[in-house]
């Protein structure tokens, strides 16, 4: 396994936020691993329920529906299809080159 999912990540809150809001409600998390960045939020243009999680992560992911119904369970989810999609590449060049 590339990524040690039990180890502890950190998480940023990269929100955007309007000099006019009352509430300051972190929307968007990221977390980067060298040059992999990792973003978890559950606000977009196209999905404002605040309801449905999604995650970027070029250039394998770009608004990902998550099946996730927390944060917790968002980061988790999103981290485990990066490892995946890396563990692939990885086995994909090491049996080339064997």
């Amino acid at each position: 396994m590339i990524i040690n999912e039990e180890k502890e990540m950190e998480w940023k809150d990269i929100t955007s936020y309007s000099r006019g809001d009352t509430e300051k409600i972190p929307l968007w998390w990221k977390a980067e691993i060298k040059h992999i960045r990792l973003t978890v939020g559950n606000y977009h243009t196209y999905y404002p329920d605040k309801k449905t999680w999604l995650m970027h992560c070029k250039p394998w992911y770009d608004t990902h529906i998550l099946k996730a119904n927390n944060l917790e369970d968002a980061k988790k989810e999103a981290l485990g299809l990066v490892t995946q999609i890396l563990n692939d590449v990885l086995n994909q060049v090491n049996n080339k080159y064997k």
